[in-house]
């Protein structure tokens, strides 16, 4: 018989793994790239993803990696990984 702990943890699983399903809905592409930012969430707007196809972030959180790359030579890359 299960326990509390083992009880709780697939509870925590299960809403990990929902929220994870979640998030991947709201990134997939139509055809012109993620629909959201993936560093702030924030809707990346349609002109910039018709021009750029594969942009995965908007320009305010772009021009914050490119200055990290600039100045620190590290930036943190954060993708979801398809199943």
């Amino acid at each position: 018989m299960a326990d509390y702990a083992d009880i709780a943890s697939e509870y925590e699983e299960t809403i990990v793994n929902e929220s994870i399903e979640r998030i991947r809905s709201l990134c997939k592409s139509n055809g012109t790239g993620s629909d959201l930012c993936l560093d702030c969430g924030i809707s990346i707007p349609e002109k910039r993803r018709l021009i750029f196809p594969d942009v995965k972030t908007c320009v305010s959180c772009q021009e914050i990696a490119e200055y990290r790359t600039k100045t620190t030579g590290n930036r943190i890359i954060v993708e979801l990984q398809s199943s």
